[in-house]
C-alpha cells in the first residue's frame, strides 16, 4: 500500500513513494490510449479519413505560441475526440494570471481601459486537464559549475558551447482547453474573439488554381535540389527513399488527379522523414521498419497540417496497423520514442524549408537593390524606370536578413515502397 511521505527538499509538499506510475508514465499511458483509439479506427476497411479530421488550427497556448510536434499531435487528436471549437490551452496558473498579478504592493487585479475589474476567469468545476511535456534545459560551466540561462547558451559560439554541459529534463504540465473547460468565453468575450481570429485556419505558401495545387517553397526546394539528399521526380509509379544511394524517388505531380495533388506533398513529406533518419543525419534506430513507418506517417501528417493540407495514411503503411496497436498496448514507451523521433524529423524539415524561404526572400531583396542601383529615368507621371524599361515600385522597402545555414549531414538502409495514387 502506497504511503504519503514528506520530502526533505519540499517540506510543505507531499510526494508519492516510488511505488506506482510517475506523472510521465501516466501521461504516456493517456497518449497511448488516444493513439490506440485512432489506429483502431484506421483498421476499419472503409477508412477514408486523414490523420487529423478537424479543420482547427495547430494547438497553441494563451500567448499564441504553438506547441511542439509531439504535444501538438496529441492535442490535435484530443481536440478531435472532445470536439473542441478552439485549439487554445493553458495551465491552471496561466488561466489564474488573467485575473491579475502580484506586485511589490500586493495583488493587482486585471482591469479594462476604464479601470473596471474584469470578471473572474477560472477552470470550470469537475474538469480534467490534459498532459503536455515541456523540456527544461539546465546549462553548467564544466569547470566553474556556474549555471547560465539556456537562451544565453544558444547565443554562444560553437567553441564556447564546448565549455558547458547541457542537462535536459522533461516535465509534465496539465493544460485545459480555454473554450470548453473555462469560463473565458463568457467572462472575456473580447479576448475570446481575439483568440478565435488568431486561430483562423491559415494555409501557408499554398495555392490551387483548379488544375494544380502548389506549395511554395517546397516546390522551389525540389526544383533546385536543395533538400539534404537528391529528390528525383520522374514519370513512374513508385515513391521511396533509397538509403544506400541516398535519394528520394517521386512520381510527377501531374500523375495525380487535380483533387489529389496535395497528397503528392504528403507522400513527399513521408519520404523526407525517412531520409532524416540516416546515420549521418539523425541516426534514427531503424531496427523496426514498422516503427519507422509510424514515424514517417506521423511526421508527414504533422507537416501537412502545418501547411493546411490533409494527410491520408499511405496504403502500404496499413499493413503495420496491427503491429502499431500491439506495441502501444504492450509498452506505452514505444509511443514516447516514436513521438520524440517525429519531433526531431519535423524540426529538421521545417528548419530546412524556412532557411530556403529566407534565402529566397533575401536574394529577391538583393535583386531589387541591384536593379535600383542602376540609372533610372523619371517619366512625367512620376514612374521611375530603369534604362531597360523595368518599372520600379515607388514604395519598395528593402530588409536584408542574415541567415545562417547549418551543416546538414547524409545517409540510411534501403527501402522500396509501392506507390498508390488515388484514394
Amino acid at each position: 500500500m502506497n504511503k504519503e511521505v514528506r520530502t526533505n527538499n519540499r517540506p510543505q509538499g507531499w510526494k508519492k513513494t516510488s511505488e506506482g506510475p510517475t506523472q510521465e508514465e501516466k501521461a504516456l499511458s493517456r497518449f497511448a490510449d488516444i493513439m490506440i483509439e485512432k489506429i483502431s479506427q484506421m483498421k476499419k476497411s472503409n477508412w477514408q479519413q486523414p490523420w487529423f479530421t478537424d479543420s482547427l488550427a495547430l494547438p497553441r497556448n494563451l500567448d499564441g505560441r504553438r506547441y511542439n510536434s509531439m504535444n501538438s499531435i496529441m492535442l490535435m487528436l484530443h481536440c478531435e475526440a472532445e470536439h473542441y471549437e478552439l485549439p487554445v490551452f493553458a495551465t491552471f496558473d496561466r488561466i489564474s494570471r488573467l485575473n491579475g498579478h502580484k506586485t511589490a504592493d500586493g495583488w493587482k487585479a486585471a482591469t479594462d481601459a476604464d479601470g473596471q475589474k474584469f470578471p473572474h476567469i477560472g477552470v470550470n468545476s469537475g474538469e480534467h486537464g490534459f498532459p503536455v511535456f515541456l523540456t527544461i534545459f539546465s546549462v553548467f560551466h564544466k569547470e566553474t559549475h556556474e549555471e547560465i540561462d539556456y537562451d544565453d547558451y544558444k547565443e554562444l559560439s560553437a567553441e564556447e558551447k564546448k565549455m558547458y554541459d547541457v542537462i535536459r529534463k522533461r516535465k509534465v504540465y496539465i493544460v485545459f482547453n480555454v473554450a470548453a473547460q473555462t469560463n473565458l468565453k463568457e467572462a472575456r468575450p473580447d479576448l475570446y474573439e481575439r483568440l478565435q481570429m488568431q486561430c483562423g485556419r491559415k494555409v501557408q505558401q499554398t495555392s490551387f488554381d483548379g488544375e494544380r495545387f502548389t506549395l511554395d517553397p517546397v516546390d522551389y526546394m525540389v526544383d533546385n535540389k536543395l533538400w539534404l539528399c537528391d529528390i528525383r521526380v520522374e514519370h513512374q509509379d513508385k515513391a521511396f527513399f533509397s538509403p544506400k544511394q541516398d535519394y528520394i524517388m517521386m512520381p510527377t505531380k501531374e500523375q495525380f488527379p487535380a483533387d489529389y495533388q496535395m497528397s503528392w506533398y504528403g507522400t513527399l513529406f513521408h519520404e523526407m522523414v525517412h531520409s532524416t533518419g540516416s546515420e549521418k543525419r539523425l541516426d534514427r534506430d531503424n531496427s523496426s521498419y514498422a516503427r519507422e513507418e509510424l514515424v514517417a506517417e506521423m511526421g508527414a501528417a504533422m507537416l501537412c497540417k502545418e501547411n493546411g493540407m490533409e494527410k491520408f495514411i499511405e496504403n502500404d503503411s496499413k499493413e503495420y496497423l496491427k503491429g502499431w496497436l500491439d506495441n502501444m498496448k504492450q509498452d506505452p514507451s514505444f509511443l514516447k520514442t516514436t513521438l520524440d523521433d517525429v519531433k526531431k524529423a519535423v524540426t529538421m524539415i521545417d528548419g530546412r524549408i524556412e532557411e530556403i524561404q529566407r534565402e529566397r526572400e533575401r536574394q529577391q531583396q538583393l535583386d531589387i537593390r541591384e536593379d535600383e542601383s542602376q540609372e533610372v529615368a523619371v517619366s512625367e507621371d512620376g514612374d521611375a524606370q530603369l534604362i531597360d524599361s523595368t518599372v520600379l515600385g515607388a514604395d519598395k522597402k528593402q530588409h536584408e536578413e542574415e541567415s545562417q545555414q547549418p551543416e546538414w549531414e547524409e545517409q540510411h538502409e534501403e527501402r522500396h515502397r509501392s506507390f498508390h495514387r488515388g484514394r
